[in-house]
């Protein structure tokens, strides 16, 4: 049985004060209101088409301190259902097809109208990574760093790329609607035309110069907001984010926390958790989590990358002026490029490397992560390794994980932060196979090698960093499982640490943020395939459990690997080899950490100090440059390394004084 509805005609006294305030209507009949509703709060608004109006009380907006009273203000309505204490006041066209929820705000706008049938944004495809389309995704609301990494780069499976189009479709087919919303206590002020967008709760718009087929997801603990200057066309911004300061968009996904700033210019692109970009442009770009680019004359195109940070200039070629634009690059997590950097894709740069100059060739370095590139006269130079002894990596990890801005409970994207994970681990492992066959195949001490068109200078160290990165990884994931667990006897802790899944054996993945074991992602993948999994929310689910058991999988990779290195299973392991085990943790922490020291003492040498002390630099530099960039064990980011380290160093105490008991 149908629910009465709660509103009412309006009363012939309620028409004469309106028709005294100005209002018209091309049929009063089609106008209802609910009780509590006062015309007193409508002037000079004409009618059309059905018109329903909530209450008005004697309550107030405020702009920067200045009360502005509730009602309805100069303007024409066309199908539109109002909320209880809503300000609309000096829409200069029409506002047409929208549902407008309580307490809302809207001020001085051009135009706000739907068109009819529409997804507002949802089901637009955007040509991510390559730029001839054929990697490309559909935005939709729900669209998260995991989805799209697989959308975009599992194209070896039509099998599932079918059924992943097929989910997305049914999501994007429920937000179809003949009428915009524009959801509670949402602003909307100083605009031109808003057309056929939707507006999540307590977002901020002001300053919009046009914003065209999209939708504005927000939430009262993360509103989103858009600013001045805003062009977007085809587009989803998700909670929390912010554009503003005339940034253009085009067929766009802008994710959680990310902020679009200062002209930037985006096409085709997707930018997910906790991205900052400012001035330069991207074309094509898979943004994962984290990526920066703040420099008016960067430009990214055609490429995948995350926890990346671009430097001014930054520049790639994807295309040979042959059969057109078809190349694709690739820069996994934590790459960062220096002023001026250039490459010419096709080209993979691996993890957590800095790319300084031009680079024409084409190359994999995806096996030598935490390298330097550089560009010499007439050769690409990489040094393995060199950025482990790099103290800017303990600064990067300290400050993604600050800078997770995202408020909103319900978090689209799984990200994981670490800069050493099983993936990177991997890495690590090629990565000393590779410089040991090298080696082997030159002569003993050589000072450089050839690889894949790549000089690599000073092999050895790197082989050596690498080593000491692995071991120091593997032991620390040890002493966080044996620092969790409770523990009475050696057969007890054999048994705590075998743990209760071996699902992270194996290969592991970055998908999009989300380090992942190949084998989860693979059953993930085919339950897909076989229809098992139904909707995109039961996808969700699965990421998202990962997630939460990362620590579990990451053991069970760990745990895997120490045992092929003791040569026997965790139920034959001694207090010896565990003893053995923090030994030579401590050890391979202590040679990085000497790295990293010596490297962070290269900022307070006294050719730092140059343009210091400036009226007198020979008497007074030392004590300008101290008194503005502090000493070295001032420094806040050296005081956290020394923190945690000293943190690590006790635990190791603690737990060989605990094992030591066991014998």
């Amino acid at each position: 049985m149908s629910q009465p509805s709660p509103y009412r005609p309006l009363q012939e006294k309620e028409i004469e004060v309106l028709t005294a305030q100005g209002c018209t209507a091309l049929n009063w009949r089609q106008v209802e209101v609910l009780d509590g509703f006062h015309p007193a709060f409508v002037h000079h608004v004409h009618f059309s088409g059905p018109v329903r109006l909530g209450a008005f009380e004697a309550v107030s907006k405020e702009d920067t301190g200045i009360p502005r009273p509730v009602g309805l203000y100069h303007l024409t309505l066309y199908n539109v259902t109002i909320g209880s204490n809503v300000r609309i006041s000096g829409v200069r066209d029409i506002l047409a097809n929208y549902v407008i929820e309580d307490g809302v705000w809207i001020e001085d706008v051009a135009c706000l109208q739907c068109s009819g049938q529409s997804t507002f944004g949802n089901g637009t495809p955007a040509c991510v990574v390559n730029e001839n389309g054929r990697r490309a995704i559909l935005l939709f609301e729900r669209l998260s760093s995991q989805l799209a990494y697989l959308l975009a780069f599992y194209r070896h499976r039509p099998l599932l790329m079918e059924r992943l189009k097929h989910l997305i479709e049914d999501a994007v087919e429920e937000t179809k609607s003949p009428c915009g919303w524009i959801r509670k206590n949402a602003r909307i002020l100083h605009c031109g035309v808003l057309h056929d967008v939707c507006v999540g709760p307590s977002a901020q718009i002001e300053g919009a110069v046009l914003l065209e087929n999209g939708t504005i997801r927000s939430d009262p603990s993360d509103p989103t907001h858009v600013g001045p200057g805003v062009i977007a066309n085809d587009f989803i911004l998700c909670e929390g984010s912010r554009v503003r300061n005339f940034v253009i968009l085009r067929r766009c996904f802008v994710g959680q926390g990310t902020e679009l700033s200062r002209s930037f210019t985006a096409q085709d692109s997707v930018f997910f958790a906790n991205c900052s970009m400012g001035q330069g442009q991207a074309y094509s770009m898979f943004a994962g989590p984290f990526t920066v680019s703040q420099h008016k004359s960067t430009l990214l195109i055609a490429g995948l990358c995350s926890f990346f940070n671009a430097g001014s200039g930054t520049n790639q070629a994807n295309h040979m002026y042959r059969l057109g634009p078809n190349q694709q690059g690739i820069f996994e997590r934590g790459v960062k490029t220096g002023s001026g950097a250039f490459l010419a894709w096709p080209a993979r740069i691996g993890a957590f490397s800095i790319v300084l100059g031009r680079h024409n060739e084409h190359f994999d370095t995806s096996d030598l992560p935490f390298s330097y590139i550089i560009e010499h006269p007439g050769e690409n130079v990489l040094y393995p390794g060199q950025n482990l002894a790099n103290i800017g990596l303990i600064r990067d990890q300290i400050k993604w994980r600050q800078r997770d801005v995202r408020k909103t409970p319900a978090k689209l994207d799984a990200v994981i932060s670490d800069v050493m994970t099983p993936y990177i681990a991997r890495k690590l492992k090629r990565g000393i196979q590779l410089l040991t066959d090298l080696l082997s195949r030159n002569p003993a001490g050589a000072e450089s090698v050839r690889h894949q068109g790549l000089k690599i200078c000073m092999p050895q160290r790197g082989l050596d960093l690498y080593r000491w990165a692995l071991q120091q990884y593997l032991g620390r994931v040890l002493i966080r499982r044996l620092s969790s667990q409770k523990f009475i006897s050696l057969i007890d802790l054999r048994d705590k640490l075998t743990g209760s899944v071996n699902l992270g054996e194996g290969d592991w993945v970055d998908c999009g943020g989300l380090i992942a074991p190949a084998a989860f992602l693979e059953t993930l993948l085919f339950d897909i395939e076989e229809e098992r999994i139904d909707t995109i929310a039961a996808v969700e689910v699965r990421l998202q459990s990962l997630f939460k058991n990362y620590a579990e999988y990451e053991w069970a990779w760990v745990k895997e690997n120490l045992e092929a290195e003791l040569g026997k299973a965790v139920r034959q392991w001694t207090i010896e080899d565990l003893l053995a085990i923090l030994d030579n943790t401590r050890n391979a922490s202590r040679q990085i950490v000497l790295a990293q020291t010596e490297d962070a003492k290269k900022e307070f040498e006294s050719v730092m100090q140059i343009g210091y002390g400036i009226d007198d630099p020979e008497q007074f530099a030392s004590e300008d440059f101290a008194a503005v960039c502090g000493t070295l064990e001032q420094d806040p980011i050296i005081q956290t390394f020394q923190s945690q380290l000293d943190q690590e160093n006790k635990t190791i105490e603690q737990l060989t004084e605990k094992l030591k008991a066991l014998q």
